[in-house]
């Protein structure tokens, strides 16, 4: 499990927004100090939606690849 702040790295866009769905309800994360804060308890499972700024959407489960989510934006615009 993990309660704390997420960092995602090695994004070809900045991320404009992650979400969390846990027991069927979506939580929203917030950016604090280039950290994303989900404000709950994430375990392995959980899924995870990034959107970045070219408005890309990706979808990848939390914990199940070592720390990747297991999904890869795309590079172009």
């Amino acid at each position: 499990t993990y309660a704390g702040q997420i960092y995602f790295q090695n994004v070809a866009f900045p991320i404009a927004s992650a979400s969390a769905v846990v027991g069927g309800t979506t939580h929203t994360a917030n950016l604090t100090n280039g950290m994303w804060d989900f404000g709950i308890t994430l375990t392995p499972g959980t899924q995870i939606t990034l959107k970045d700024i070219a408005g890309h959407t990706v979808t990848g489960t939390f914990g199940s690849n070592g720390g990747s989510l297991g999904v890869q934006f795309p590079t172009t615009c």
